[in-house]
């Protein structure tokens, strides 16, 4: 590839970040009361099972806000 002249990004190295149960524990109860519980539905023409998460208050599958 051509250089740009901008310095090459550099992604993170998740290598060296561990999460626990514990830690996904926590997340779990502090987002808990902002989250509503969504539906599983089993597309039986697929035979996939589909997390309804487009039915959150923000009708979106992802609520991090990113």
């Amino acid at each position: 590839m051509p250089d740009s002249g901008r310095p090459a990004s550099q992604e993170p190295d998740v290598g060296d970040v561990a999460v626990s149960v514990a830690d996904v524990l926590a997340a779990q109860a502090r987002l808990r009361k902002y989250l509503s519980p969504t539906p599983l539905h089993y597309a039986e023409r697929f035979g996939v099972w589909l997390k309804l998460e487009n039915l959150q208050r923000t009708g979106s599958y992802k609520v991090r806000g990113a």
